[in-house]
């Protein structure tokens, strides 16, 4: 039986742990999380890119110097406007990819994200260390993160990828495990 408590919101990390689906769940994991791609928006305004070799983050090389010296990118915001940056794409949430919008309902909302955006950037820009110059370029990162992860909600999205998962998990957990009906777990009886 499920460890979940009656009335408790149970979520599919849960049915499928319990189910013992935990590889499929890390890969599913792996493909819907939005972790990575927010960090990846991070390193980027930060100037820094993955090497695969270091298996870290480091500063991008953009030319070079007469020296043979490397010129590496700048960070296009400072500390306090990439701070300000990930407050706006916390809407990049596990809960934006698995809901259910209508294109109608993903074009307002990203219509007025963009709004927000904006103002937000332009309010800030200063503040942030960001050039005008580079205003459209930290615009389009942003909102073309925020916009992926809406379009990944349309017509049920990624929640298609997750539902044949959790369907066979409850299924295993009844077909596996006898769960006692109310009756019997209150005294009265069979099923």
């Amino acid at each position: 039986m499920l460890d979940v408590a009656m009335g408790e919101r149970t979520t599919p990390r849960d049915f499928m742990a319990q189910a013992g689906a935990g590889e499929s769940f890390s890969f599913l994991k792996s493909i819907i999380d939005p972790e990575p791609t927010v960090q990846k928006l991070k390193h980027t305004l930060m100037g820094e890119e993955w090497d695969n070799k270091k298996e870290e983050w480091v500063r991008i090389v953009v030319g070079y110097n007469d020296d043979n010296t490397p010129i590496y990118s700048q960070p296009v915001l400072n500390h306090k406007g990439i701070q300000g940056v990930m407050i706006e794409v916390v809407r990049v949430s596990k809960d934006i990819n698995l809901s259910n919008f209508t294109q109608e309902e993903i074009n307002l909302t990203l219509r007025h994200f963009g709004i927000v955006l904006n103002d937000e950037l332009y309010e800030n820009l200063e503040e942030w260390g960001a050039e005008v110059k580079d205003f459209s370029k930290i615009h389009l990162l942003i909102f073309d993160l925020v916009a992926s992860a809406y379009k990944r909600s349309l017509s049920e999205g990624e929640r298609n990828l997750l539902k044949p998962s959790i369907e066979g998990g409850v299924k295993e957990i009844h077909d596996d495990k006898h769960q006692p009906s109310l009756r019997e777990r209150i005294g009265l009886g069979g099923r």
